[in-house]
């Protein structure tokens, strides 16, 4: 009586195995499917920005943007040569093409929105796709004044001028407008900076206004304005 119910059991242990084999199988067979894709999509404008500046080179107001697409499955890049991939810009169709791992497209013309860039791979599965938000900025202007809250001394004071997100390939192509105390500023040296000599007896407190506009030549209705005040304070 009790070899015949190890047997029950035993026959028991046999089905239920079975029933978890045959559940388990769909998923071992759900790994052999196609492994996920990621899509790098990278973005880079064609706007100015000085030399030394390590952050990302924003657009402006319908400058150039250049996107590139690349794909990577179980840590290796993948051949897109081949591949149908298709662009899209804030949901609307930009373009596509085999291979068209670039595209080039131009910002708005009013800078403060933003443009949603989407690439598709269909051919690399459902997750071969990547968006990204571009912002579109307005160009920047800063002083390089390097005299601690503003106090300045000595019989040359120095403010440089730096310029970032212009449409342009050369800061020489802007045009650059300087003022002190209101005045405007004419016959520089170099368009980049102003020196600054205080007159002999200029009074300890004396404040200079220096302003900064810079614009663009070829479009009357881009560019920034900066200004600062510094103290002469001599020992």
């Amino acid at each position: 009586m009790f070899g015949i119910l190890n047997n029950k059991k035993s026959g028991v242990v046999i089905v239920l195995l079975a029933a978890l084999g045959f559940m388990v199988s769909p998923s071992v067979f759900s790994q052999s499917r196609d492994p996920e894709t990621q899509v790098i999509l990278n973005w880079t404008s064609r706007t100015y920005a000085p030399n030394g500046y390590s952050g990302k080179t924003l657009p402006t107001g319908y400058s150039w943007i250049t996107a590139t697409v690349d794909a990577i499955q179980n840590g290796k890049l993948v051949d897109i040569s081949k591949e149908n991939i298709y662009w899209y810009r804030d949901d609307q169709f930009l373009n596509g093409g085999v291979g068209l791992w670039q595209t080039n497209l131009r910002a708005p013309e009013i800078p403060g929105d933003i443009v949603s860039l989407r690439v598709e791979i269909p051919s690399l599965g459902g997750s071969a796709l990547k968006t990204v938000d571009v912002p579109v900025v307005r160009p920047v202007v800063a002083l390089d004044a390097p005299y601690p809250g503003g106090y300045v001394s000595g019989s040359k004071i120095k403010v440089s001028a730096l310029s970032y997100f212009f449409d342009v390939q050369d800061p020489l192509n802007l045009k650059y407008d300087w003022k002190v105390n209101g005045e405007n500023v004419k016959n520089l040296e170099s368009p980049f900076y102003i020196e600054l000599a205080p007159r002999e007896g200029t009074p300890n407190g004396f404040s200079m206004g220096v302003e900064l506009g810079v614009g663009d030549a070829k479009n009357i209705f881009v560019g920034a304005k900066r200004a600062i005040s510094l103290i002469l304070k001599n020992n």
